[in-house]
């Protein structure tokens, strides 16, 4: 318990760090953080391998809040920690003990860590608890008619128990490594006879309706199947090509979102493995194209409602510069709320619900006037402000 409560601590005290913003590629993350280790019977080793460990949890920790909504952080955070903190080391990709100190039996190292994004992200996907811009909150149901080369005719899940789709497998796999939450596949909410669930090929109101009793967001309906082509080398490898036509649906305006088609040539010397390939390959093009426009779409329904970001102020500061410069801040139309979450001698970090970009609030200071003193800012990201206070 100690650890996860240090972590918490932890968290709030660096997701405004500039370190926390450090070099990192869309993959990876570099944190820096300190992490406590206490030492029994005078142990100094065994305490900064705690320490050590702790920090590693704590850099994987400020990942995992980055990924996810506030709410469903707190929701699932049962879950979080024992996903992610019991091994955190599998997350690492690598790690730097920058310093340490020994106070009595509390030894404290602080350690530059470098978090992959993709694995804890993939994690947390792949145990339904990822909620990263929105996206985990979005479920979606595949609708999806897959004929196979041994099929007769194309089959689907909600005619039959036992169809299984190689093309649903891969595009799911790829919509939730981006973090959206796929629906798992009964019968229960319709059955073969029960119209409009009786037909293959589905109309977009009955694809609708069938996601409404499913209570997903999104329904992907449409086919995939496989052929084999005219193309052969010697006598046993053949080209087989799989096709994947989908449409996706937001079930609570029946509006469409997307239509996707994908196609995919493999060569095999197997006539059903050969199909089954191709399927995986195009329902895989598929996904990725599927899940590239439903986060878009998603982040364009988020970009009207208000968003949180931090403002760091860094270098030499008077505070009577600090406090006017917060107070135009918090004045600016765009701003909804503004808390002070750290102030340091040379540094402090205020925390902002805000509408509209990052971009533009940065803009907005640059059109005000300060007394005695000028803003230099240093860098825009998505979610971070950096500037420094200039005197005249």
């Amino acid at each position: 318990m100690r650890t996860v409560v240090f972590f918490l601590t932890t968290a709030m005290m660096l997701m405004a760090s500039p370190s926390f913003l450090g070099a990192q590629s869309a993959d990876t993350r570099v944190v820096e953080v300190i992490g406590t280790g206490r030492a029994t019977d005078g142990n100094l080793s065994s305490a900064r391998e705690q320490a050590v460990s702790d920090g590693l949890a704590a850099a994987v920790g400020l990942v995992a809040v980055d990924l996810l909504s506030q709410p469903a952080f707190v929701r699932s955070f049962e879950n979080v920690n024992r996903l992610l903190f019991t091994r955190a080391d599998r997350f690492v990709q690598d790690y730097k003990v920058l310093t340490e100190a020994a106070a009595g039996n509390v030894y404290r190292v602080m350690v530059s860590v470098t978090v992959s994004i993709e694995r804890v992200r993939t994690h947390l996907s792949e145990n339904g608890v990822l909620a990263e811009s929105g996206a985990a909150s979005t479920s979606v149901l595949f609708l999806v008619a897959e004929q196979q080369l041994e099929d007769a005719a194309p089959r689907c899940w909600w005619q039959d128990a036992f169809a299984e789709s190689v093309a649903v497998s891969a595009m799911g796999a790829a919509i939730a490594r981006e973090g959206f939450q796929v629906v798992a596949r009964n019968r229960e909410a319709g059955t073969a006879g029960d119209a409009p669930f009786s037909a293959t090929d589905l109309t977009d109101a009955d694809a609708v309706e069938m996601g409404r009793r499913f209570q997903a967001d999104i329904v992907v309906v449409g086919t995939a199947s496989a052929r084999i082509t005219p193309n052969v080398m010697g006598d046993a490898l053949k080209s087989f090509q799989g096709r994947v036509t989908v449409r996706a649906l937001r079930t609570e305006t029946a509006d469409a979102v997307t239509t996707v088609d994908e196609t995919a040539l493999v060569a095999d010397d197997d006539t059903l493995s050969g199909g089954r390939r191709a399927l995986a390959e195009a329902g895989a093009r598929a996904g990725d194209l599927l899940a590239r426009t439903l986060r878009a779409d998603a982040e364009k329904e988020r970009a009207g409602q208000p968003r949180n970001a931090h403002v760091v102020v860094e270098g030499h500061r008077r505070l009577a510069h600090f406090v006017q410069f917060r107070r135009t801040l918090a004045e600016l139309p765009q701003v909804l709320e503004l808390q002070t979450r750290e102030i340091a001698p040379e540094r402090a970090a205020l925390a902002i619900a805000f509408e509209g970009t990052t971009q533009e609030i940065a803009e907005a200071l640059l059109l005000k006037s300060f007394d005695g003193f000028g803003i230099h800012i240093t860098d825009v990201a998505p979610e971070t402000v950096r500037l420094s206070l200039v005197p005249n």
